[in-house]
C-alpha cells in the first residue's frame, strides 16, 4: 500500500497538467497554471514598469504583481481586447465602440442584428468586416443573436489570423471534458457566424470564454459589452478585497480599452488582484466554484465569522432596499437606507468603485431633500473615491467637482449663473481647492 501510495504522489508531481488548471494555495487566492509556460518559481516577465507576470511552481500557477510600490489611482495596465461584442442590458450598444444609440446606424449588409452610433462606427474598420467577413449574412439568418456567440466568432477569426492568438485561446483551455449538447449547439451558431469548418475549436472558445471573458461595464458599473482581452490581462487573480479594478476607456469608433486602476497604495512585490464577483453575493464562494473552478482562500473568506456573515445579508438587504425605494421615487426612505448603506462601506475593499458611485448617490439624495451639509460631506467624498476608481478625468470625477463646487456655493447663499455683461461665462472653478 505505501508503495502504492509514493507511486500515486510521484505520478502526481511530474505529470503536466493539460490546459489550464486552478487550485488553491494556503498563502494566498488560487493562481492560473498554463499547460506551455515554463513553472520555474522564479520566472518572472515583465509587462511594463508597473507591472509583471510571475510564476508560482507547479500546479500553483502565476499572478499579476507590482514591479515597483504603485499610489492608489494609478493606472497600471492598458489593453484593446482581441475582441468584444456588445450587450446592452439598459438598451441598444454601438457594435464598434459599445456606445449608447439614440439614433441607430444599420450595418451596411442590412441583418438588423447589430447597430452603430453614428457615421463614423458605421464606417470604421470593425463595421466594413463585419460584412465582408460573412457574419453579417450568417446574423440575418439567425432568429435571435447572442453576444457571447457573436465574441466567439469573432476570437475564432482573429484566432485562424493570428498563431499567437491561437495559442493563447488553447493555453486558456480548461482541462478536457466532453461537452454538452447546449455547447455543441451554441458551438455550430459560432461555425455559422465564423465561416470555419472546425466545430472542436468553435466549441473550446465558448468554453474559454466562459471563465475569462470580461464583462464590459461603464462608469456607473453597468454591463455594455463582453470581450476577450490579452494574456497580461487575465493573469490576475480573484480576491474578494481587491487591490485593482478593471475600468473601461471608450473612443468613437474604437473598441473599448481596459485599464487596470489600482484602488490602494500597494507595496513593491505584491500580487494585483481584483473581485471576480459581488461581495454580497449570498452564494459568492459556490458561484466563483462553479463559474472558476476554485475555491476562494482569500482573507475576506477564510476569516470569515457567523455575525460577519449576517451583518452581510443585512447591508444586502438594505442595498436591495434602497433600490425599490428609488424605483417608486419614495425620497425620504430611499435617503435613510442610502445613509444606512453608506455607514458600511467598509465591507468593501478600500477604494472600491461601488463605493464611490453610492456616495454621489447620496450626495444626490440629500441634495434633493435639501439637506446640504450632508450632502456637501458625500460629495468630497465622492470625488476622492471616483478620482481613485474611476479617473480624474471621468465624467463622474467632473460631475462630482461640478456638485461640491454648486452646494459649496448654495451653502455660502450664492448663486452660480452666467455673467451676461461679457462674452466669457463665469469659471467658478477658478479659485477653489485643488482636488
Amino acid at each position: 500500500m505505501a508503495a502504492l501510495e509514493k507511486e500515486a504522489a510521484a505520478a502526481a508531481t511530474t505529470s503536466k497538467p493539460e490546459g489550464i488548471t486552478l487550485q488553491p494555495t494556503e498563502e494566498g487566492p488560487t493562481r492560473w497554471s498554463f499547460q506551455d509556460e515554463p513553472q520555474a518559481p522564479s520566472d518572472e516577465t515583465p509587462i511594463n514598469d508597473d507591472v509583471s507576470i510571475k510564476q508560482r511552481g507547479e500546479g500553483v500557477g502565476v499572478g499579476l504583481f507590482a514591479r515597483r510600490t504603485l499610489a492608489a489611482g494609478a493606472a497600471v495596465l492598458r489593453r484593446a481586447p482581441v475582441a468584444h461584442a456588445a450587450r446592452g442590458f439598459d438598451g441598444p450598444r454601438c457594435d464598434a465602440c459599445l456606445s449608447p444609440v439614440d439614433k441607430s446606424v444599420a450595418c451596411r449588409g442590412g441583418c438588423g442584428k447589430v447597430i452603430y452610433c453614428g457615421r463614423a462606427c458605421a464606417t470604421s474598420e470593425a463595421a466594413a468586416d463585419h460584412v465582408a467577413c460573412g457574419e453579417c449574412a450568417a446574423a440575418a439568418a439567425l432568429q435571435k443573436l447572442l453576444p457571447t456567440c457573436l465574441l466567439a466568432a469573432r476570437v475564432v477569426r482573429r484566432a485562424r489570423k493570428d498563431g499567437a492568438v491561437l495559442k493563447y485561446v488553447r493555453a486558456l483551455r480548461r482541462k478536457p471534458e466532453p461537452y454538452d449538447d447546449e455547447l455543441r449547439a451554441a458551438a455550430r451558431v459560432v461555425q455559422a457566424l465564423s465561416g470555419d469548418a472546425d466545430e472542436n475549436l468553435c466549441a473550446l472558445v465558448l468554453a474559454v470564454l466562459e471563465r475569462n471573458a470580461h464583462s464590459v461595464c461603464d462608469d456607473e458599473l453597468r454591463e455594455v459589452g463582453v470581450a476577450l482581452y490579452p494574456r497580461d490581462v487575465t493573469a490576475a487573480n480573484h480576491c474578494c478585497r481587491p487591490t485593482i479594478w478593471p475600468r473601461f476607456r471608450f473612443s468613437p469608433a474604437k473598441p473599448p480599452c481596459l485599464e487596470y486602476a489600482v484602488l490602494r497604495d500597494v507595496e513593491k512585490g505584491s500580487e494585483l488582484t481584483h473581485e471576480y464577483a459581488d461581495l454580497l453575493a449570498p452564494d459568492r464562494r459556490d458561484q466563483l466554484r462553479r463559474s472558476y473552478g476554485f475555491v476562494c482562500t482569500c482573507d475576506e473568506c477564510a476569516f470569515s465569522t457567523k455575525a460577519r456573515e449576517a451583518a452581510r445579508d443585512s447591508l444586502r438587504a438594505q442595498r436591495d432596499a434602497l433600490e425599490v425605494h428609488l424605483k417608486a421615487e419614495d425620497w425620504d426612505q430611499a435617503g435613510e437606507k442610502a445613509e444606512a448603506v453608506a455607514r458600511l462601506e467598509g465591507f468593501w475593499s478600500p477604494g472600491h468603485p461601488y463605493t464611490a458611485l453610492h456616495r454621489l448617490r447620496c450626495a444626490k439624495l440629500q441634495t434633493l431633500l435639501g439637506n446640504a451639509r450632508q450632502a456637501q460631506v458625500h460629495v468630497l467624498l465622492a470625488l476622492v473615491r471616483l478620482t481613485i476608481s474611476h479617473g480624474k478625468e471621468s465624467a463622474l470625477a467632473q460631475e462630482a467637482a461640478a456638485m461640491q463646487a454648486r452646494v459649496i456655493h448654495e451653502r455660502e447663499g450664492r448663486i452660480l449663473k452666467a455673467d451676461e455683461s461679457s462674452d466669457d461665462d463665469f469659471d467658478w472653478r477658478k479659485g477653489m481647492r485643488k482636488w
